[in-house]
């Protein structure tokens, strides 16, 4: 009679022992110990933000990279969560009907959610591959993509961080919430334009043109994707 392991149902042979929870056990290390690396590379970027991006990005962090991406992500959809709740609570709630409180409870939140995280996402590959046509193809300096995410993705950092005050600054204030973006905005171009002199090896004027390309096609890409949908 055929043996089956009771953990993940593989066919077992006469005597074999199934390895899955060592191989379970072994993701589980693997996980605690990139986030915890990841952990550790937030706190460092937050205190010395040009240094570890440079240390950061001459290593093999891809992996910590889309990590940081994905939560940037993430955390920029739960702000646009909340805005456009507030946003509707205030101009539904100044109608008193049936057709206001449906029109309010039908928003499908969750779609605007992934829109967001996916777009943000989107964004930050599309930057470092805007980032490698202008400092590779225009200015022919030696870089790769796998670096230049690893340049931009820390930088999520900021993201994350600014999309969680942002939150509470919706039930405070615009002006909260306009400053608080501003904010992690230009800490997020200076960073990138310093540490960037320091890995991409350009002169100043080709970098600052590199860096500015990169933002305003982005800004026109993304602008030819929402017209469109």
């Amino acid at each position: 009679m055929a043996k089956y392991c009771t953990n993940c149902g593989k066919k077992l042979k006469e005597g074999e022992v199934c390895d899955c929870s060592k191989n379970n056990e072994q993701t589980n290390i693997e996980v605690s110990k990139t986030l915890k690396k990841g952990a550790n590379i937030a706190v460092d970027f937050l205190t010395k933000p040009v240094e570890t991006l440079k240390k950061y990005v001459e290593k093999d962090n891809f992996v910590i990279s889309v990590l940081f991406i994905v939560l940037a992500g993430i955390s920029t959809g739960l702000f646009t969560i909340a805005i456009l709740k507030e946003t509707l609570g205030l101009f539904f709630g100044s109608y008193d009907s049936v057709f206001g409180t449906l029109m309010y409870e039908e928003v499908n939140y969750f779609k605007y959610f992934i829109l967001t995280a996916l777009g943000v996402i989107g964004i930050s590959f599309l930057e470092a591959g805007l980032l490698l046509f202008f400092t590779n193809s225009i200015y022919k300096q030696k870089t790769n993509y796998k670096q230049l995410v690893n340049l931009i993705a820390p930088l999520s950092i900021y993201t994350i961080i600014g999309s969680l005050i942002a939150i509470l600054g919706v039930y405070i204030s615009i002006y909260v919430i306009l400053f608080i973006l501003i904010a992690f905005g230009l800490m997020n171009l200076i960073v990138l334009t310093l540490a960037s002199k320091e890995i991409i090896k350009l002169d100043n004027n080709k970098l600052i043109y590199s860096i500015v390309g990169t933002k305003l096609s982005t800004i026109v890409i993304v602008a030819i994707i929402l017209s469109i949908f």
